[in-house]
């Protein structure tokens, strides 16, 4: 999912372009106080469960109007305040995205990286019942249009979608 935000206007967009801004306002309004004039952010939409486990594939049918648990983790930043931040690597650009976020409100959430331990990682995750991880190379820059597998969500719990997307 990618949040779009211009002069305090923000725009929700699925990976494949559908604007679901008006199905989550409260994310909405949240990207919307962010100290930026723009920015584009790239991170994954969520309903955070009461154990802390976070439930991706239900957020199609919900919306945070009530006293929903949606979380926007955040892991991209791609432009910001008009500075193209595409040919940063990832750690780079992950460095202004914490920047950013200081004190954006609970529903805006960093999303902090581990470096290195891949396969030990993962098995960790599963262990824990994690739904899945997001594996990018850290000094790759962003390339929306690229073949090479520079980023990769494997799954880690059975009966979920492996989510394998290429930039």
């Amino acid at each position: 999912m990618h949040a779009r935000l211009d002069a305090k206007r923000v725009q929700i967009l699925t990976r494949r372009g559908n604007d679901w801004t008006d199905k989550y306002p409260a994310i909405t309004k949240a990207t919307a106080g962010l100290p930026a004039r723009n920015a584009y952010l790239d991170g994954e939409l969520c309903e955070v469960l009461p154990d802390g486990k976070t439930v991706f594939n239900l957020i199609q049918n919900a919306t945070d109007t009530g006293e929903g648990s949606l979380v926007f983790f955040l892991f991209d930043l791609l432009f910001l305040d008009g500075e193209n931040l595409t040919a940063l690597s990832l750690v780079e650009r992950k460095i202004r995205l914490a920047s950013l976020l200081k004190g954006a409100p609970d529903s805006l959430r960093y999303n902090d990286h581990q470096i290195g331990h891949g396969p030990e990682f993962h098995r960790l995750a599963c262990g824990h019942g994690v739904e899945g991880i997001v594996s990018k190379r850290i000094n790759g820059r962003y390339e929306p249009d690229s073949t090479d597998g520079q980023f990769l969500s494997p799954r880690a719990r059975e009966g979920i979608d492996v989510h394998i997307r290429e930039i």
